[in-house]
């Protein structure tokens, strides 16, 4: 079973990892808030990186109100 990791730059860190022993499984690409890939270290330890260097995503709030139906808050 593998986990996610948010890291500073991607790409950095697969240089990193890789320098110690880690296999890239899915080489860094990009994503809507940065870019992504996938290590996994010596031990089998699957890892997804994450960053963010493109920034958070919006929130998608396309129809929604700060109101109820009923018209309260």
């Amino acid at each position: 079973m593998g986990s996610s990791h948010l890291v500073d730059d991607v790409v950095a860190a697969v240089a990193h990892y890789g320098a110690q022993g880690c296999q890239v499984l899915v080489a860094p690409f990009d994503i809507t808030i940065g870019k992504c890939a996938v290590i996994e270290d010596p031990f089998g330890t699957r890892l997804c990186i994450l960053d963010m260097t493109k920034g958070a995503r919006p929130l998608n709030l396309v129809g929604s109100t700060t109101k109820g139906s009923d018209g309260m808050s």
